[in-house]
């Protein structure tokens, strides 16, 4: 099941994603796809992203277990003058190659039909290939690059689909 969390009206869902957030983004194998840095997520810095993601325009997604643990989170931001982009995405490591990226992906291109955006935007490192894989398999297309964008040299590839 995917839904749309709002961290900032729920404390349920502030604790929730916050807990989750910390743990699947931190992790080695997603943090060097996540971060420009290469730097953790500090519980502060994220503490007050989930406060503050109405005024910033941010939405976050999750996929649920039949518990309700999540699974995967995707980050889009979204306003009428700059767009629609998917700005992250990451997947238990445990749950990858079960379909919960694509899962979340469609939803976000779903969300985005819905609110009368034309296209989306999400950038992707370029040794990322599980990610680059899924974008292009759903119809996104690269339009530009951003050179040595990460702390270790390595390339990002802007990706555009037209809805």
């Amino acid at each position: 099941m995917i839904r749309k969390f709002q961290p900032a009206e729920n404390q349920s869902d502030f604790a929730n994603l916050k807990s989750a957030y910390l743990e699947l983004a931190n992790a080695p194998d997603a943090l060097k796809y996540l971060s420009y840095s290469g730097q953790p997520f500090d519980e502060q810095i994220l503490t007050d992203w989930l406060h503050n993601h109405v005024a910033a325009g941010v939405d976050y997604f999750g996929a649920l277990d039949e518990d309700g643990k999540i699974l995967g989170i995707a980050v889009i931001k979204s306003n009428p003058v700059n767009g629609f982009e998917l700005m992250g995405l990451v997947v238990d490591a445990r749950q990858r190659g079960r379909g919960i990226g694509k899962q979340l992906v469609e939803h976000i291109i779903a969300d985005a039909q819905q609110a009368g955006f034309r296209a989306i935007e999400t950038a992707v490192f370029a040794d990322n290939q599980p990610m680059l894989r899924l974008v292009i398999g759903l119809g996104f297309q690269p339009v530009r690059m951003d050179f040595h964008r990460r702390y270790d040299g390595m390339d990002g590839v802007w990706l555009k689909k037209y809805l």
